[in-house]
């Protein structure tokens, strides 16, 4: 039996864009895949860890609605980045067919974006 890896409960502010300028830094520099739900926007880091910025605009929907669509991302953030061998910075755009879509069909679409970042 393999022993179970533990995974970080919490999400650091380490792990996290906090200026606008990085958020900026991101979009224009880094690479872009464009899903039905999420446009992802990956630039390799110098940096020990994956840090992740979502933005969820008021068009997506309410704040509930919006606030659920950040915690599905985070949750998938956290218990994926350990696997990447590269670190990088990312940047998750929402677009508004997101906030009519159940969690399991946001991951499947998570998945699929996050598997082809850089360096993974």
């Amino acid at each position: 039996m393999e022993p179970c890896v533990t995974v970080d409960p919490s999400f650091p502010k380490s792990s996290r864009l906090l200026s606008s300028a990085d958020y900026r830094l991101v979009l224009r520099h880094g690479r872009c895949r464009r899903g039905v739900l999420f446009a992802l926007h990956v630039m390799e880091n110098e940096r020990p860890v994956n840090r992740l910025g979502i933005t969820v605009s008021r068009k997506v929907g309410k704040a509930v609605q919006r606030n659920r669509i950040k915690r599905v991302v985070r949750e998938f953030f956290r218990l994926q980045c350990h696997r990447w061998s590269a670190t990088a910075d990312h940047v998750l755009i929402a677009r508004p067919q997101a906030s009519q879509t159940a969690n399991s069909l946001l991951r499947h679409e998570l998945e699929r974006l996050f598997s082809h970042r850089v360096g993974s």
